[in-house]
C-alpha cells in the first residue's frame, strides 16, 4: 500500500481549464502524487481535461474525482479509460460517484446504487482485458454486444468517490479514492481472492487519501 498527498486540479468552478498547465508544472515540483479532476458540466468534461492533464505532465498521476458513469454509454467511458491510459502511460485513475441527487433530479437522472457500481466496475475490467460482452443483462442495463479491442490487456484502476458521514462499499479494485467533506469516518472494504479487509480513514475537511493495494 502506497499513500501520497494529492491535490484537486481545477478546484471548484474554474473559469477557464488553461489554467491546469501551471497548476500541473507546480504541483511536479512539489512532488505531488495525484491530480484529482472533479466533472463539472461547462468548461470541465472530464475527457477533455483529463486528455490535457496527461500530455500537460509527466510523472503527475490523473484521476477522475469523480465522472458519473451513467451520463455515458459504458463504451464510451471504457474506451475514456483505455485511452488515458495509453497516453498517460499508466498514470490515469477512473473514478466514479453516485451522483448528487438534488442536481440529479433536476436534469432527470438517477443517482447510481452500489449494485450498479459494482456491475459497472467489473464490465469495464472485462472490457479491458479484451474480452466481447454477449447479452450482458445486469443494474448497469442490458446490451446485446459490448467490446473494445480483443488485443486488450490494461489494468486500469479504478477509484470512488464517496460522500455522506458513513460510506462503506466492498469493491474488487486495486485502488479505492476516498473524499471526505468532515472528519467522520468513511470505513472502504476491500475484497481479494475471497478475503475482506477494511481500512478507516478519519480526513479533514478537502484532504484526500489514495491507496493502492497492487
Amino acid at each position: 500500500m502506497m499513500n501520497e498527498l494529492g491535490f484537486y486540479l481545477l478546484a471548484g468552478a474554474a473559469e477557464s481549464p488553461d489554467a491546469l498547465v501551471e497548476e500541473l508544472c507546480e504541483a511536479e515540483q512539489l512532488g505531488l502524487g495525484t491530480a484529482f479532476l472533479s466533472e463539472r458540466w461547462n468548461v470541465k468534461e472530464a475527457g477533455a481535461i483529463c486528455g490535457a492533464a496527461a500530455v500537460a505532465s509527466r510523472n503527475i498521476r490523473i484521476a477522475t474525482a469523480a465522472t458519473n458513469f451513467n451520463t455515458r454509454h459504458p463504451l464510451v467511458t471504457a474506451s475514456f479509460a483505455s485511452t488515458m491510459h495509453r497516453l498517460s502511460g499508466g498514470r490515469f485513475t477512473l473514478g466514479i460517484g453516485r451522483g448528487v441527487k438534488a442536481l440529479f433530479d433536476k436534469v432527470g437522472l438517477d443517482v447510481a446504487t452500489t449494485a450498479q457500481m459494482e456491475d459497472f466496475a467489473a464490465l469495464m475490467r472485462r472490457l479491458w482485458h479484451g474480452e466481447v460482452v454477449v447479452g450482458h443483462e445486469g443494474p448497469v442495463g442490458s446490451y446485446p454486444a459490448l467490446f473494445l479491442d480483443p488485443t486488450f490487456d490494461l489494468d486500469i484502476p479504478l477509484g470512488l468517490v464517496a460522500f455522506g458521514p458513513e460510506s462503506s462499499i466492498r469493491r474488487s479494485g486495486p485502488a479505492h479514492l476516498l473524499q471526505r467533506r468532515n472528519d467522520s469516518p468513511m470505513r472502504c472494504d476491500s475484497t481479494r481472492g475471497g478475503r475482506t479487509s477494511r481500512a478507516g480513514s478519519r480526513l479533514g475537511h478537502g484532504l484526500v487519501l489514495l491507496c493502492h493495494d497492487r
